[in-house]
């Protein structure tokens, strides 16, 4: 069983640093945060070897340049 921090920071490490985009990632996050859920930074960092702030910054970065047609892409898969 996964920890809900541990599964946060392996879901912002997808959102941040994946080949190819998955919206899935981002609709998890905004999940996870509207929630309230912890993260676990030192799994974060294993994951990605970038800090908490310079992954939001490119989970943010990848996110904004989401075009509106491509919002449900791969959803239901």
């Amino acid at each position: 069983v996964v920890k809900k921090e541990d599964m946060v920071a392996c879901k912002l490490a997808a959102l941040a640093t994946r080949r190819r985009f998955a919206v899935r990632d981002m609709y998890d996050m905004w999940y996870f945060l509207n929630n309230h859920w912890e993260l676990n930074e030192e799994v974060l960092k294993i994951q990605t070897n970038v800090n908490l702030e310079d992954s939001y910054k490119l989970a943010i970065k990848r996110v904004e340049n989401v075009k509106d047609s491509e919002l449900l892409s791969g959803l239901g898969e």
